[in-house]
């Protein structure tokens, strides 16, 4: 059994961007259910317990609102650093 690890740089970097891209993709959908949710809020249920519940929702759920593509862009950072640190790390073995 070899000792030896074979890392594929290019799917480490598709990876990562990958993740960015959906990302993205995710924190657009997560607003259109924000906006979705806040009409439903204004004006199909206007008043009472789920009014409430929702508007405390939307309130939560608001701040989260940029997390998904911070999130992904620091996984597709970390995946280009990890093969710039391994390149790095590999020079004087080869």
């Amino acid at each position: 059994m070899s000792s030896q690890l074979f890392i594929d740089d290019s799917y480490v970097i598709e990876t990562g961007k990958a993740c960015a891209d959906l990302g993205q993709k995710l924190e657009g959908d997560f607003d259109d259910f924000l906006k979705i949710m806040q009409d439903i809020s204004s004006n199909a249920v206007i008043s009472g317990a789920t009014h409430d519940a929702a508007k405390a929702y939307l309130q939560t759920a608001g701040s989260l609102k940029t997390q998904l593509s911070a999130i992904s862009a620091e996984v597709d950072k970390a995946c280009r650093s990890l093969i710039t640190q391994i390149d790095a790390d590999d020079q004087w073995l080869y």
